[in-house]
């Protein structure tokens, strides 16, 4: 079983460990990143708050492999939305130091 990175960091996997101890395993980006492509469409104001915002279309995927046997692809969540194929997996449960910095995760999740 394969398991490729196509995320910009490394994804440290800490499952039960104590932050202290460190991940138990840390999967190194591969090198490609997959990503949604963004459509920005303009500027907008919230009748709710007043607030401005910036009204985004979400589109294809880029630079996702077609599945492959034995290979599972490490993703954003974004991607996991926008797929939902049962060989992609995104970081679950983020763990974070003490200064509040995320440092990894405690496992890995496959969107349904």
């Amino acid at each position: 079983m394969s398991l490729v990175n196509l995320t910009l960091y490394p994804v440290a996997i800490y499952g039960n460990r104590p932050v202290e101890d460190g991940p138990g395993e840390v999967i190194p980006p591969s090198g490609k990143v997959a990503r949604v492509a963004t459509i920005e469409l303009g500027t907008g104001l919230s009748n709710h708050s007043g607030r401005s915002y910036e009204l985004v279309e979400y589109g294809h995927v880029h630079d996702l492999p077609q599945p492959e046997p034995g290979t599972d692809y490490i993703v954003s969540l974004v991607v996991a939305l926008a797929c939902h194929r049962d060989d992609l997996l995104a970081p679950f449960v983020e763990v974070r130091n003490e200064q509040g910095t995320m440092i990894g995760c405690r496992y890995l999740q496959r969107v349904c």
